[in-house]
């Protein structure tokens, strides 16, 4: 029960963050340069915002408004439709990291794993160091019980981001799980 209710924050975490993606904006290599260095909870916190209201500006303001839509429609539990948006943004806009993004976010949310891990595949094409996709990936695998692999993402998440706790947690436990097996 612990670990779903673990899972469950982090996804409401990782959806809910004010996402998008223009990946090739120059404001993001020194906001990640800064995200990697040793500074306190709060100001990592504040650099994870700016760069996800990076991420969520797409550009085109129909885009833009599809994007609400279906976060407010994530938001409320309304998955199909929720799927059904995110679905016009990846077809409108198939260079935007964040429309495949919060598609695989509700992939997951609704247990197609191997759908949302396609659409993380596509989100970290576009944007290497999407944080939360690459998190995402690793609940996929770690759903899937591909341990090692989630435990691989995981690693590759906090390399990106140093100060997701919640996924620095669920690593933990996994290699924690995996040695207890070993022994």
């Amino acid at each position: 029960m612990r670990y779903l209710l673990t899972v469950i924050t982090i996804v409401i975490a990782l959806a809910s963050s004010p996402v998008a993606a223009d990946q090739k904006d120059k404001r993001l290599p020194p906001l990640f340069d800064q995200l990697s260095e040793d500074i306190d909870n709060a100001q990592a916190h504040s650099l994870e915002l700016k760069i996800w209201s990076i991420w969520l500006e797409s550009g085109n303001s129909d885009i833009d408004e599809l994007m609400q839509q279906g976060m407010m429609a994530l938001t409320v539990g309304g998955y199909r439709h929720a799927i059904r948006l995110f679905s016009e943004i990846v077809e409108r806009a198939p260079d935007y990291a964040e429309g495949w993004n919060k598609r695989a976010t509700v992939f997951y949310l609704i247990g197609h794993h191997r759908e949302s891990i396609d659409d993380v595949e596509h989100t970290l094409a576009l944007e290497p160091r999407h944080f939360g996709a690459i998190a995402g990936l690793g609940l996929n695998l770690e759903a899937l019980g591909e341990k090692q692999e989630a435990i691989d993402a995981y690693r590759e998440a906090l390399a990106v981001n140093p100060h997701l706790q919640r996924i620095r947690d669920r690593l933990d436990h996994l290699v924690k799980e995996l040695e207890d097996q070993a022994i």
